[in-house]
């Protein structure tokens, strides 16, 4: 399946935001994402996209994926929010998720997809955690957050 990188004023935006466009599926490296394919199902009333992604071990991450496609003078739009947590290995992985259009069907041709990941750390013990020492006043380390990781903002082209 042909991936094109998109060259119209969204990307240029999205490059000027920080944003990573890409579109060669190769293997992901610490704290990435990569598109590797998407393909429409059932003649439009849903999308199969593959991601590649990778995040260091000890973190947990979330894919979010969504994708815009002109259909007419409207739009066809859909999302992708799982309801989990991926556990980091430190090692490429895949995901596969189907993605439901919100409005109407997505067909073949052009469309635009962005794929976030986004990172936490693993689950800590109940109760406060020992900070290494001095590093620390009063010898708890504070809470690690949640952090972005990889975006992309993309063209690919669906087809059956």
């Amino acid at each position: 399946m042909k991936t094109t990188a998109l060259l119209t004023p969204l990307a240029v935006l999205a490059a000027a935001a920080g944003l990573v466009a890409s579109s060669a599926p190769a293997h992901a490296a610490a704290d990435e994402v990569q598109f590797i394919n998407a393909q429409l199902l059932a003649n439009g009333a849903a999308i199969s996209a593959e991601v590649g992604f990778a995040c260091q071990k000890g973190w947990q991450s979330t894919i979010s994926i969504a994708v815009s496609q002109a259909n007419g003078r409207e739009a066809a739009i859909g999302r992708y929010y799982p309801g989990h947590l991926n556990e980091c290995t430190g090692q490429p992985q895949t995901l596969e998720a189907v993605i439901l259009p919100e409005t109407l069907v997505f067909r073949e041709g052009s469309a635009a997809i962005w794929v976030t990941l986004d990172l936490c750390p693993a689950a800590q013990p109940m109760g406060p955690v020992p900070a290494p020492e001095g590093t620390a006043p009063d010898g708890i380390a504070p809470p690690a957050t949640c952090r972005s990781g990889d975006t992309l903002v993309l063209e690919t082209n669906l087809a059956q």
